[in-house]
């Protein structure tokens, strides 16, 4: 019964993919076989593989949906992990279309065309089991379509994501019997084609199809790219590149000029019939010498007669020298405008800006050895058979390296037939005393040189011809004294197999790293000829600047990394505030130490330090305290503390009343001598009975039988009704004044005032400050105590008031507020 439904359901796939819309499809062949490739989120794990199959399209075709056949690995039923994601990428192919194109910057940035996730498990059906392994069918709908070119070879990979151990796989399907992998490896990542082919299919839309014409004007003068059949809705990018003689002038419908793009990108509506013109034009092509000098910009083809400018941008550690064609100088600037009237092929010239270079580490090559240590990969991502070699260096004083030479060769000499298109010089750390090279840590520096890094013959040995190899880095690593480093240098190759080694080394300590695909990473006999040269030592300045108010030390030359003191030392009469560096703070330490990566302008700033002085009129009767100096500008609070028995009254200074609080802060702008008045006498304290209701001044402490003052000033919307202490109301004035006799505490109370009105006849209105917070309105028919009740009017807010309107009371009603 299993055998009948997986043969019904095999035969539904192949019936669906034979639908309207499939433009590529490679069934499942109906076994149980697995091509794994899915990972673990979010960090991975050494159970991740990737798989990637290519398809194309006989003509132009706006891809809408992907669908696709696979299952889970039985192996890894008890500890994988839940599928939780798919994630669909579409790769262009490299030159010779034999593997996707990953990018320069793959895993972090792969230089996908288009990449989608799904969020779940894309529709996951049961497609039956088969041979014991249950299948299923996925499809993803694209949220933007892909425009697929006609004939052109794409790769796509769906990788499903787990939340645990990985276990998924495409079903085995029937293509052209092989598809691009990469698996677990050390390092690198290790690419191959594997035999097989992956079960899936492409589909385009099936609604409105419009047709999207363009052609040439004249015939001669280019081509256009890209029409073909379209949904509506979709985007027709077109391109035209013209031929050589011509350049692009721009696109027409009907004798109207569309655009004036050679990239012409537009939504289809309709049906579209366009001429791409062109008109007599010369190229321009514009390179670097050397690669590593810098870059340049302004190639293309132009019409003749137009106004060109190309520019050169220098590298790091470079300079800009001139503009030559065919060896002769036309341009001294970097900015080298002229007019287009044939094709020209211009060169910026540039030269290191380092000098008095001087080696400070050195291999040199074994030449009595034709043994070449295998250090390269197939560009631009590698695949079976790529070897990387490294050598350990160290220098015994901190320097900036800036020039690498070595040397090295091809097994079967055949730098012509595959020659190394660029070089990759990377810098590593070392770990287990500068035994091992340093994985863990992240590539301390990563620098692609373009070229073949000045390859020119040393001589054959043993038959193998040895090239010598120069560049100037364009930009320097910075290697500490005594510090252990390893350098690997990879030289990459445009075609299979690969062939570029290291020359065999002499004068180290007979070992160096290797890393060969399929084979154990560990050092191996023989050291690798390279030679490393560093700049004169650098000196960084170190410039200090003392604001008014104090002096400096410790301004210098520094070398690199050296540790650097300035000292700050205030004038009598100033304090050290901070350090700074084009106005932002850079310390608040006087005494400052860092180490010098660069030169530095830095200021000590200081400012006046003002004293406070206190006093008291009596240490019999208190104390004060928070004298001191102080930086000028910054608060300083006097204290004052009064003794059992006695009060304090107020501070002064020079006879005058300046403040009643016991705590006073003040900025200090200048010197100041205040004192603390004490005397024999009461403390008398006030509270409010209802805070927003109003304020009361005139607390404090008083002398024996001095008359003290209260005042109680009522809030907008409030009204004061007496002085009370210990709830019996003492005072019906809002100023309240006797002689201090005791110690004592009083209340003033304030109440919030119900304003009535009448804005229509029959209606009234109550209205009462909204900050009166826990004052209900209550009402009553005959001011029985007994009968009053919280109201039920409705109150609404505004303007700061609470208000209430009362239409047509029937007979006679009482209203208050009231406070529980």
């Amino acid at each position: 019964m299993k055998s009948l439904f997986a043969i019904i359901s095999a035969w539904l796939l192949a019936a669906t993919a034979l639908q309207a819309g499939v433009v590529f499809e490679q069934p499942h062949n109906g076994t149980a076989v697995l091509r794994p490739s899915s990972r673990m989120m979010p960090n991975n794990t050494d159970y991740d593989i990737y798989a990637w199959d290519s398809f194309s399209v006989a003509t132009a075709q706006a891809v809408t949906e992907i669908r696709w056949r696979g299952g889970y690995d039985p192996l890894f039923a008890p500890y994988a992990g839940k599928l939780v994601n798919f994630r669909v990428s579409i790769y262009e192919s490299v030159p010779g279309l034999s593997q996707p194109y990953l990018g320069p910057q793959y895993p972090g940035n792969p230089a996908t065309l288009v990449a989608y996730d799904t969020g779940g498990k894309a529709g996951e059906t049961s497609a039956g089991v088969f041979n014991g392994v249950e299948l299923f069918d996925y499809h993803f709908v694209l949220p933007t379509v892909f425009q697929a070119q006609a004939g052109k070879l794409y790769w796509i990979q769906i990788e499903a994501d787990h939340d645990h151990i990985p276990s998924w796989g495409f079903a085995a399907a029937t293509g052209n019997g092989s598809y691009f992998r990469r698996i677990p490896n050390q390092v690198d990542f290790y690419f191959q084609m594997a035999p097989g082919d992956l079960a899936f299919s492409v589909v385009a839309g099936d609604g409105p199809i419009r047709t999207i014409d363009a052609v040439a004007a004249p015939a001669a003068g280019g081509s256009v790219t890209n029409t073909g059949l379209y949904p509506e809705g979709s985007a027709a990018p077109l391109t035209a590149t013209p031929n050589p003689g011509y350049a692009f002038v721009n696109w027409t419908e009907n004798g109207t000029v569309v655009s004036t793009s050679p990239n012409y990108t537009f939504t289809v509506t309709s049906d579209r019939s366009l001429v791409t013109n062109f008109a007599a034009g010369s190229r321009i092509i514009t390179a670097s010498s050397p690669p590593t000098g810098g870059t340049t910009n302004g190639d293309g083809q132009f019409l003749n007669g137009a106004t060109r400018t190309v520019e050169a941008v220098a590298s790091p550690n470079y300079t800009f020298v001139n503009w030559t064609e065919n060896g002769v100088p036309v341009s001294a600037s970097a900015f080298y405008t002229f007019t287009v009237n044939s094709d020209r092929n211009l060169v910026a010239n540039f030269t290191p800006t380092a000098t008095n270079i001087g080696i400070v580490f050195a291999l040199p090559p074994n030449t009595a050895s034709s043994t070449l240590n295998p250090s390269s990969f197939l560009t631009p991502d590698g695949i079976d058979g790529q070897g990387y070699s490294y050598e350990k260096f160290s220098t015994n004083t901190t320097e900036d390296i800036i020039d690498v030479c070595w040397r090295g060769g091809y097994t079967g000499n055949n730098a012509g037939s595959n020659p190394v298109v660029e070089f990759i010089i990377k810098f590593y750390a070392a770990t287990d005393n500068g035994f091992y090279v340093d994985f863990a840590t992240p590539v301390l520096k990563k620098m692609t040189i373009p070229g073949n890094g000045g390859q020119t013959p040393a001589g054959v040995v043993g038959g193998i011809q040895m090239y010598n190899y120069h560049v100037t880095l364009p930009s320097s690593f910075h290697a500490v004294a005594g510090t252990t480093y390893w350098i690997q240098i990879e030289a990459s190759q445009a075609g299979y197999p690969l062939t570029w080694g290291f020359a065999t080394g002499m004068g180290g300590d007979n070992i160096h790293f290797r890393e060969t695909t399929g084979s154990p990473f560990t050092n191996r006999a023989g050291d690798l000829p390279i030679t490393l040269s560093a700049a004169a030592p650098t000196t960084y300045a170190v410039s200090t600047t003392p604001s008014a108010g104090g002096s400096v030390s410790g301004a210098g030359n520094y070398v690199p990394e050296a540790v650097v003191i300035i000292t700050a030392s205030p004038s009598a009469g100033y304090s050290f505030i901070n350090w700074t560096e084009a106005g932002a703070i850079v310390s608040s330490s006087a005494s400052w130490s860092f180490n010098a990566a660069a030169d530095r302008d830095l200021v000590a700033n200081f400012a006046p330090t003002y004293t406070l002085q206190l006093l008291s009129s009596s240490f019999t009767m208190g104390t004060v305290s928070g004298a001191g100096s102080f930086v000028g500008g910054s608060t300083a609070t006097a204290m004052a503390t009064a003794k059992p028995g006695y009060v304090f009254l107020h501070w002064t200074e020079g006879g005058v009343h300046v403040s009643s609080l016991p705590s006073y802060p003040f900025p200090l702008v200048a010197g100041r001598t205040l004192t603390a008045q004490f005397a024999i006498g009461f403390n008398i304290t006030t509270s409010t009975s209802f805070a927003p209701g109003g304020v009361v001044t005139g607390a404090g402490g008083y002398a024996t039988s001095t008359p003290a003052t209260l005042t109680a000033t009522p809030a907008a919307g409030y009204q004061f009704t007496g002085w009370s202490e210990g709830g019996t109301v003492v005072s019906a004035s809002s100023s309240y004044t006797f002689n201090a006799a005791a110690d004592r505490t009083l209340t003033a109370s304030f109440v919030p005032i119900v304003a009535i009105s009448q804005s229509v006849p029959g209606t009234l209105g109550f209205a009462w400050p909204a900050s009166a917070g826990g004052w209900v309105l209550q009402e009553c028919p005959d001011l029985n105590p007994v009968n009053w009740v919280d109201s039920t009017l409705p109150v609404t807010s505004s303007g700061g008031q609470n208000q209430v309107s009362l239409s047509n009371p029937p007979g006679s009603r009482f209203y208050r507020l009231s406070h529980p």
